[in-house]
């Protein structure tokens, strides 16, 4: 059965997915730049959200059920009415707008990220970044066992056996209060910079732009579409499971999946410190 979804449902999937970041690239474009109603999730106004994140989730909804009416889907922008049901084993996971701070103060630094789960696995998924030069952008995807492109180029990370000082390394705003290294490592973290928009790494480390990046607690449409365009390209993605401090492959985001009982509760509850870039580096960071 396995095999059977790889070689068709798999690259349906990809191609679909690829062709809504691209579309929903355009929509972002459209607005970037102009004024925007903002709202907040949270009192304490760190959580905003414009209309142009939720007309990105409507269009989105909308074209994945055009194609794939059975399958589900979670957004970041969901009210999570519908948390105690049970999920498809098909799961479309979405963040329309991740970097939305950027997008209000013009700094076109953020990303649309579009992650399918199967069974909990991230098996396909497909990100859209602005682009320099590039009017359209540039989407990032892959799918499970066939490989990771930027468009139509393939991508691979080139490992890394130490650490580079001077290369780049992405950090969250509350890098410092959060992770501490041993004094060894303080030297050779890499030149540090905060985006503030965690898909946009995950394509940046799939490029090799960024060695490796490091997050507190992102959210499952953060990372699951940069889970697996990440490890097409060779590249590593740890987390922290539950409470405890070894880092560890994520191999799926509900590793206890069970058709017909799992729930989007459980997905959408999922919530983890992780570290992805290239292998050695990774390798080395976590163990420090």
């Amino acid at each position: 059965m396995t095999e059977l979804l790889d070689k068709s449902v798999f690259l349906e999937i990809e191609i679909h997915a690829t062709e809504l970041a691209k579309e929903t690239g355009m929509l972002l474009s459209k607005h970037f730049g102009n004024p925007l109603h903002v709202e907040y999730k949270d009192e304490h106004e760190n959580n905003p959200v414009t209309e142009v994140d939720k007309e990105a989730q409507e269009f989105l909804v909308s074209r994945i059920l055009d194609r794939f009416p059975d399958h589900g889907i979670l957004g970041e922008e969901d009210s999570g009415e519908n948390d105690n049901e049970p999920a498809p084993d098909f799961v479309w996971v979405l963040d329309p707008l991740d970097g939305t701070k950027n997008f209000i103060g013009g700094l076109p630094i953020f990303a649309s990220s579009i992650g399918i789960l199967y069974r909990g696995r991230a098996i396909a998924g497909a990100i859209y970044v602005p682009w320099p030069n590039e009017t359209k952008g540039a989407v990032f995807h892959a799918r499970e066992g066939g490989g990771s492109f930027l468009g139509t180029r393939r991508l691979s990370i080139e490992d890394n056996k130490t650490s580079n000082r001077n290369k780049l390394t992405a950090i969250p705003a509350a890098f410092n209060k959060e992770f501490r290294f041993e004094e060894s490592m303080k030297s050779k973290l890499g030149d540090l910079r905060i985006t503030g928009s965690i898909a946009f790494e995950m394509a940046m480390a799939t490029k090799g732009v960024f060695q490796y990046s490091i997050n507190t607690g992102p959210r499952i449409w953060d990372v699951a579409a940069g889970t697996v365009i990440l490890a097409e390209a060779g590249g590593a993605v740890l987390s922290v499971i539950s409470d405890k401090t070894e880092w560890n492959t994520i191999t799926s985001f509900e590793p206890h999946w069970i058709s017909g009982k799992t729930n989007f509760g459980n997905l959408r509850n999922w919530s983890s410190p992780i570290l992805f870039g290239d292998v050695e580096t990774v390798s080395l960071i976590a163990s420090n």
